[in-house]
């Protein structure tokens, strides 16, 4: 199977992205203190320095930014798909 550049699409980034995700009802202070907290331990610390040594980069960012970035990701995947006529078999 062709890479993504063999296969006519140069410059896509597909690193994996992790996250944490909540249910909508969670109220919005539950969610700030969980975000700042992971986001922290990412950031700072034992975490962050083995992250950095199996070859992650930690960002830890917020809630709005992390939707922002899943939407992104969304978007790429879409056009990718709909570009390469990619069908479920």
């Amino acid at each position: 199977m062709p890479s993504l550049a063999e296969a006519g699409f140069s410059g896509v980034d597909s690193s994996p992205l992790f996250g944490m995700v909540a249910p909508a009802a969670v109220p919005s202070a539950i969610v700030s203190r969980l975000s700042e907290t992971a986001a922290r331990a990412v950031r700072e610390g034992a975490l962050n320095q083995r992250l950095l040594e199996i070859g992650y980069v930690p960002v830890g960012s917020s809630p709005a930014e992390f939707r922002i970035r899943i939407d992104q990701e969304v978007d790429k995947w879409t056009r990718i798909i709909q570009t390469a006529n990619i069908k479920p078999t």
